[in-house]
């Protein structure tokens, strides 16, 4: 932003508003509890005694939420893994190495996310606003404008191919984002 290389970015909350103007909500993205396919009876609580936790890496915003929510559901041993990538972290819980806490977007970053695990919704409380954030100077309207384009694409996606993928996991997107799935 202060190069003015860029006009836009996206990022969640909490960041420093001071040299942003114009933060406008993108879509909400819930968290999820994911264990491997087998594991799939078992109740959460079971689950986060019996297997190791599979964690993001802590150095991130996304790794700190997701532990601070491990920590709300009574979690209290430090995580057996650490990745800086979700691919890794759901790799992980794939073969059945853990449990761990991500976010429903992420399970979309590889068709072969879904393979091989179960996924539970977390509280409603439990998610991340994904905010579209713009350069002091750029106009109102044109993050307003590109603020609707990237809803309407989530929405083609949520209702299109996602839905193929995991009908569960875009039921909680829905859930998550009623005002963007309402807009129709």
């Amino acid at each position: 932003f202060r190069a003015l290389q860029i006009d836009f970015l996206v990022d969640s909350p909490p960041y420093d508003p001071k040299e942003f103007y114009h933060p406008r909500e993108i879509f909400t993205d819930p968290y999820v509890l994911i264990c491997p396919a087998k594991h799939a009876e078992e109740s959460t609580k079971e689950i986060l005694s019996d297997l190791p936790q599979v964690a993001h890496a802590q150095t991130t915003k996304f790794g700190q939420r997701a532990t601070g929510i491990a920590r709300a559901l009574g979690v209290k041993q430090n995580p057996k893994y650490n990745f800086d990538s979700s691919q890794s972290v759901i790799r992980f819980v794939q073969i059945g190495y853990g449990w761990a806490i991500t976010s429903a977007l992420c399970l979309y970053q590889s068709p072969m996310s879904f393979k091989d695990i179960h996924i539970r919704r977390l509280n409603s409380d439990d998610v991340r606003v994904l905010m579209l954030i713009s350069r002091a100077d750029v106009m109102e309207e044109l993050s307003k404008n590109t603020v609707g384009v990237m809803r309407d694409v989530y929405r083609q996606l949520v209702d299109g191919p996602w839905s193929g993928l995991s009908a569960q996991c875009t039921d909680m997107m829905r859930a998550a984002n009623p005002a963007i799935f309402e807009e129709r």
